[in-house]
Order: C-alpha cells, then sequence, then structure tokens
C-alpha cells in the first residue's frame, strides 16, 4: 500500500537517512532512494504507531486519505531547510559524518557533463561512420545554396561558442572561406551533423546557461566558471581570477547555489517540488528576485512549485500567487 508519510516518525525502525533522497537499510547496507521508501507496509506502520484498540482502523483511514492525496498530486520531492547539511550514517544506525552538501556539487555536475558528453560520443560517432556513404548517395536536390550556407555557418558560429565556453565538445567548425557550389552537398551533411551532434548538448547547454546567469547576477566580485573538468569553480575577480574554496563562501551564497543546482540539475520533469524557507541566509535582494529566477527554472523543467515561507520579500510582486495560511484558518 503506497503512502507519502513523514519519514521522521513513521519510518520503519531499521531505516536510517543518508542523504537528502537517500535512505539506508541497516539489516541489508543498502541504500533506498525516497520514492522506493515511499512503498511502505501497513504491518510496519502499525508497529511503529502502536496496536491499542482502535489505531489499526485509524491508520487504515490515514493510509486512505493518504493513498489518495499522493496519486491526486502525483511525483513530489522536498527540498528541506536543512539542505546544506549532509549526513553520513554507519551499520549501527550511528551518525558517521557531517558534511557540507555544497562541497560535492562540482563532482555531480562533472558527472552529468560525462554522461551527456558520452552520449554525443556515440551520436557523433554514428555519424561520422556513415558520413562518406551519405555522401556518395547524396544527390543534386540535397545541396544547400549560398545564402542558407551564410545563415547556417552563423548559427553553428553561436553553437559553437557554447561549447567552447563550457568545454564541452570539440566540434570542428568551418572557417572563413568563401561558398563553393561544388562543395555545396558536403556541406548541407556537414551542417546537419552538426547541429544533430550539438542537440545531444544542447539540453545540457540551455541549464549551463541559466545556473550561470542566475549565480554570477548575485555575486559580487566572484564569478563561477563551469568546465568539463572541474565541474565548477568559483573565480575571486578581486584576486586575479584565483579559485576560492566553496566553503569559504558566506551562508548566503551556498544557499542559492546548492538550491538554484537542486533546482536546474536535479529536478525531473512533470513534478511537484517542494520548498521549505527558501529565504534562509538569504541577502533581501536575494529573496526578492528568488521568485523570478525560480520560474526561470520552472519553465525548463516543467514543475510545479510550493513554497513555505515567512519571508514578504520572498512574495514580492507575485501576490497574486500567494496563499496566506494566517487568513485561510482565520489568523
Amino acid at each position: 500500500m503506497l503512502a507519502r508519510i513523514d519519514h521522521r516518525r513513521m519510518r520503519r525502525p531499521y531505516i536510517r537517512r543518508i542523504g537528502p533522497n537517500e535512505w539506508l537499510d541497516i539489516r541489508t547496507n543498502k541504500s533506498i532512494l525516497s520514492d522506493e521508501l515511499q512503498e511502505i507496509d501497513i504491518t510496519d506502520l502499525i508497529e511503529v504507531c502502536g496496536d491499542e484498540e482502535g489505531e489499526e482502523n485509524k491508520l487504515l483511514q490515514i493510509i486512505t486519505i493518504l493513498n489518495n492525496m499522493s496519486n491526486w498530486i502525483g511525483k513530489t520531492r522536498l527540498i528541506s531547510d536543512q539542505r546544506l547539511i549532509k549526513r553520513a550514517y554507519n551499520r549501527n544506525r550511528d551518525e558517521d559524518d557531517i558534511t557540507e552538501a555544497v562541497l560535492e556539487l562540482p563532482n555531480e555536475l562533472k558527472r552529468k557533463i560525462s554522461s551527456v558528453s558520452s552520449d554525443y560520443s556515440k551520436q557523433a560517432n554514428k555519424l561520422d561512420s556513415t558520413y562518406p556513404s551519405r555522401l556518395l548517395k547524396s544527390t543534386a536536390s540535397d545541396a544547400i545554396d549560398e545564402t542558407e550556407y551564410k545563415r547556417q555557418l552563423e548559427e553553428a558560429r553561436r553553437k559553437f561558442e557554447k561549447l567552447k565556453k563550457y568545454t564541452l565538445a570539440e566540434l570542428p567548425l568551418l572557417g572563413d572561406g568563401s561558398f563553393d557550389s561544388k562543395y555545396a552537398t558536403a556541406l548541407k551533411i556537414y551542417f546537419d551533423d552538426f547541429f544533430s551532434k550539438y542537440s545531444v548538448l544542447e539540453n545540457l547547454i540551455v541549464k549551463l546557461d541559466l545556473f550561470t546567469t542566475i549565480i554570477n547576477s548575485s555575486l559580487k566580485f566572484k564569478q563561477i566558471e563551469i568546465s568539463r573538468e572541474e565541474g565548477f569553480v568559483v573565480k575571486d575577480q578581486s584576486a586575479d581570477g584565483k579559485t576560492l574554496s566553496l566553503s569559504k563562501l558566506s551562508s548566503g551564497e551556498k544557499q542559492k547555489l546548492f538550491l538554484f543546482f537542486d533546482l536546474i540539475f536535479n529536478t525531473n520533469n512533470d513534478l511537484l517540488l517542494l520548498i521549505d524557507e527558501p529565504e534562509l541566509s538569504l541577502h533581501v535582494t536575494w529573496q526578492q528576485q528568488f521568485l523570478d529566477d525560480l520560474l526561470k527554472a520552472t519553465e525548463i523543467n516543467r514543475l510545479q512549485v510550493i513554497i513555505a515561507t515567512h519571508s514578504p520579500q520572498i512574495i514580492g510582486s507575485h501576490r497574486d500567487i500567494q496563499v496566506d495560511l494566517g487568513e485561510l484558518y482565520n489568523g
């Protein structure tokens, strides 16, 4: 029986949290994702809640309500107010280690870039291996004229600059030579292949653009830079571009970095996302900008978001989407 519940109160006693969306079954030492943990057996719940007279019926009613809510809402995920802390547990259920979650983000981005780059390599190898045969089979109708050549070359240059900026792939680009009609068919195939290869990376590039824009618009005398080799680093622009340790950032900078990394790179499409107190440690100006930035992130991931906040600055000019719980429940 499926139920979305408060795992802190209702989870089985042999389950311990080891990450924001990951749990540990200490009997088997296997990790469990939050979605899997939601499949909770009723006997476990009764054991946790007690077996006094009438308790089982109450629990059944609660689970029925929660099941109905779960089916109506769909898939959900929570970004908690304790998001900057990552706790690890050993087999004895003791807290083994506490780390700053923000320190893991560069390596996490490296893995994402590596995964997409691997997909790109597969697509590139497939196209490159069939290029000769496709060229030989092409006809005059497959050719490109000079006007289209110039248009596609300009578009390819813009995309190539994106690839260079994030060191994503070494796609070859034509030089500044003038158009020659005898190569019109080969040029058409070349551009088709270039854009096909780029399409594998495009979604990631859109996310990288948004992430760097949002973060760099907030940082003063610092700038985030992304690369395939390092994931990302923060540079101190007042110290000749010296790389800063993420642990040295302010709590507000860490909050914004973690929040928008999670929103942009770790949140799947068509999800209901719950964010608890996004204003924590954020400067008032950043709070006022938060919803505008959040709406940009929801557009690329098609999210629905519910925010719990005590800050009127977070609401800002978006009072049309505010629900005041005090007014809702008569103060």
